[in-house]
């Protein structure tokens, strides 16, 4: 049997994503994810990299005040990802994963990508875990990680 006061509940969401030029869109499909999230029972809902976005340095949109919100409003930890930008200019990016806490609180991670493509098998790279062991991990890590 479970214990309630040492356990937790995660939603991963694997959500279809908006055409550029209609990205900022995902925003109001990941509230209702959230919202499902929280109806469920869920503490954690985490979504995938970049996602509610952009994730395209022309796009302009800010989901962090309305995901910080809909944490807030569900009482519910959300892991999301959007771009901060480096550079117009050289179009240049970091990709930020972000949690947004129950009380509203978001804190931020900066990602960098190297310039050559890093595409791996997941099992060469994961080793005994699959892809969705490894996921849940990552999230899980970052989630208790005591970013400033």
């Amino acid at each position: 049997m479970l214990d309630p006061e040492n356990t937790f509940r995660i939603a991963i969401v694997q959500p279809l994503s908006h055409k550029p030029g209609q990205d900022e869109k995902n925003i109001p499909d990941a509230i209702e994810y959230i919202r499902k999230a929280a109806a469920g029972g869920a503490h954690f809902v985490c979504f995938p990299e970049n996602y509610p976005g952009p994730w395209r340095i022309d796009a302009v949109y800010d989901p962090i005040p309305t995901m910080a919100a809909a944490a807030k409003e569900h009482k519910i930890h959300v892991i999301f990802g959007t771009l901060e930008l480096i550079d117009e200019k050289k179009e240049t990016a970091y990709n930020l994963t972000c949690m947004a806490y129950p009380d509203g609180k978001v804190v931020k991670k900066r990602r960098t990508h190297p310039e050559a493509h890093m595409f791996i098998p997941g099992e060469r790279l994961l080793g005994s875990f699959n892809m969705w062991q490894a996921m849940i991990f990552r999230y899980l890590i970052q989630s208790m990680e005591k970013w400033a």
